[in-house]
């Protein structure tokens, strides 16, 4: 069951509050790479962990000093299924542990979450750090449905 997603900057807005944090969301399209899984016996699922990458890709306007869809960084991502139910539906609750890693031009950003929701098509994760530009890095990563190809980092930059 690979997770989601394709990558391409959208958009890119920073702001800066009273308190002297800044807050900055930065969305990016997707490109699926390859998953791996190492299923759990003796049939597999529950207690499965797969690893899973996306390729960010630039959209049709240059950015980070790259042209129009030129390759601008990479996610890596590990989950554990902890429950999952056989179809969609208002009864689903499938879950899973995720931890990922994103590479951007300017730096990393490192999300993660617990028993995450994966009975839709939207993941959710804890933006816990990052290096460089997002160096301790807190907010969300939400990653978008495989339809839209789209990841948004809502940050507070210290």
């Amino acid at each position: 069951m690979p997770l989601l997603c394709a990558v391409s900057v959208l958009a890119a807005a920073f702001a800066t509050s009273g308190s002297g944090a800044s807050t900055l969301v930065v969305t990016v399209n997707t490109l699926q790479g390859a998953t791996t899984t190492h299923a759990h016996p003796p049939a597999g699922g529950t207690g499965d962990t797969s690893v899973s990458s996306l390729l960010f890709i630039n959209g049709r306007k240059p950015a980070w000093g790259k042209g129009p869809l030129a390759p601008i960084g990479s996610m890596t991502f590990t989950y554990t299924i902890r429950s999952q139910c056989t179809s969609f539906g208002s009864t689903c609750t499938s879950t899973a542990d995720i931890a990922s890693v994103s590479k951007l031009p300017d730096g990393t950003i490192t999300a993660s979450g617990k028993r995450v929701s994966i009975s839709s098509p939207t993941i959710k994760l804890t933006v816990t750090n990052g290096t460089r530009r997002y160096a301790g890095a807190r907010g969300t990563l939400t990653m978008g449905p495989s339809s839209t190809k789209t990841n948004i980092y809502r940050l507070t930059l210290p």
